[in-house]
């Protein structure tokens, strides 16, 4: 079931990055995009979906995040036709874009497991062949390790691997979830692209020892009564 949520909510994370590369660019440049969000879906749904496995459906989401991060800030580092998400290198205009971003989703991907960063080496290895040899090819992969590192660099202590603290305590007035959840502290992370996890985030209910409270709740009981007169 994991595997399953994994795969079919990943990809919305996505879309806008393949937009992009869709537009005015060549049938190859596109697929590059698309060929690696595959495989990295692939490697995280695995982990995801194994017994115990400590990787959730939100540990995923994250990967796959800075996978397209990665592959956005490399791509970009080229053709410099955007602002850049985080990073932007300095790359030669004939620096293969598919070497890139293949080097650069190969080398987040890496980072999950002895065994994941195995299948990627030999993925990155069978992409790359399609690819001319050159020095194009070679800066290419060179500069997707390089923003990679620095999109990785940046993730580092972003909370995702916070010990679980949470403790459900029943206040009046305070939401509790009805049973314990698999990532409380996920709502801490350091988000991609907002400034805070609180940024849009409504206001709170009010308090329960307001007078607007106290007005609201007496209105409630006159007009809800099941004797009202009013």
């Amino acid at each position: 079931m994991a595997a399953s949520l994994a795969r079919t909510t990943i990809r919305p994370v996505v879309a806008a990055t393949v937009a992009w590369l869709a537009v005015g660019t060549a049938p190859a440049f596109a697929n590059v995009i698309t060929d690696w969000d595959a495989k990295g879906v692939d490697a995280v749904a695995g982990l995801a979906s194994a017994p115990s496995s400590p990787y959730t459906p939100y540990a995923a989401y994250r990967m796959m995040g800075i996978v397209h991060a990665a592959m956005f800030d490399a791509v970009n580092s080229i053709e410099r036709r955007y602002q850049p998400y985080l990073v932007q290198l300095p790359a030669e205009s004939d620096t293969s874009k598919e070497a890139a971003a293949g080097g650069a989703a190969a080398a987040v991907l890496a980072t999950i497991d002895a065994k994941t960063a195995a299948q990627m080496k030999v993925d990155l290895a069978n992409y790359l062949a399609s690819i001319p040899d050159g020095l194009a090819k070679s800066e290419g992969v060179k500069l997707g390790e390089a923003v990679a590192a620095k999109i990785l660099e940046a993730r580092a202590n972003d909370g995702s691997g916070a010990p679980d603290d949470y403790r459900p305590r029943t206040t009046p007035g305070v939401y509790v979830p009805t049973a314990i959840m698999r990532a409380p502290m996920w709502p801490n992370v350091k988000p991609f692209a907002m400034t805070s996890s609180s940024q849009f985030r409504p206001v709170p209910p009010i308090p329960l020892d307001s007078a607007e409270w106290a007005k609201d709740f007496n209105e409630i009981k006159n007009y809800g009564a099941l004797k009202s007169t009013v």
